[in-house]
């Protein structure tokens, strides 16, 4: 009302006014999503995709049995018919032979074999290193008796050259 009226000037706007007037601002520019609209845009999109998945894969059929076809055809027309046109080259299939899981059976057992020899070696080395420290600590504790035998020895000497002297 107060823009509207003439020569009257407004108070300038106050903070919550400010605000308001960015939030209609904001709300006026920015554009109305409509969810129907997405989901149409989506399920379009959705048939697109499937229906390039459907063309990939029936390509792939037909190349599949194309291939096969042609085998067919170079085995039904060698006879003497084809003599003016070049037969087409037929396609090499690769088949395992069966020596491939064999052998590859073999290399594995070897593997595990040589491994387990491996382990037995390392754990027949740990248990000498362990019969060594035993038998070190064995030593050991033979060692510090006898200096024990020795000191005790030792100390009855002294006992009894001081009980000599004292009674003479």
């Amino acid at each position: 009302m107060e823009e509207k009226a003439s020569g009257i000037t407004p108070d300038p706007p106050t903070e919550n006014e400010e605000i308001l007037e960015e939030i209609i601002e904001m709300l006026e520019s920015t554009p109305i999503k409509n969810p129907a609209v997405d989901s149409r845009n989506e399920e379009k999109k959705r048939k697109e995709a499937l229906a390039t998945r459907e063309i990939a894969m029936t390509t792939w059929k037909k190349a599949a049995k194309h291939g096969e076809d042609e085998q067919v055809e170079d085995e039904e027309h060698s006879g003497d018919e084809n003599l003016g046109e070049k037969p087409k080259p037929a396609r090499k299939r690769k088949r395992r032979s069966c020596t491939d899981p064999i052998q590859y059976l073999v290399q594995k057992t070897t593997n595990e074999n040589e491994l387990r020899k491996e382990e037995l070696e390392i754990r027949r080395q740990e248990l000498q290193l362990k019969a060594e420290q035993q038998k070190q600590q064995f030593q050991l504790q033979q060692l510090q008796l006898q200096q024990m035998m020795e000191t005790q020895k030792n100390t009855q000497h002294l006992f009894v050259t001081v009980i000599e002297k004292l009674s003479k």
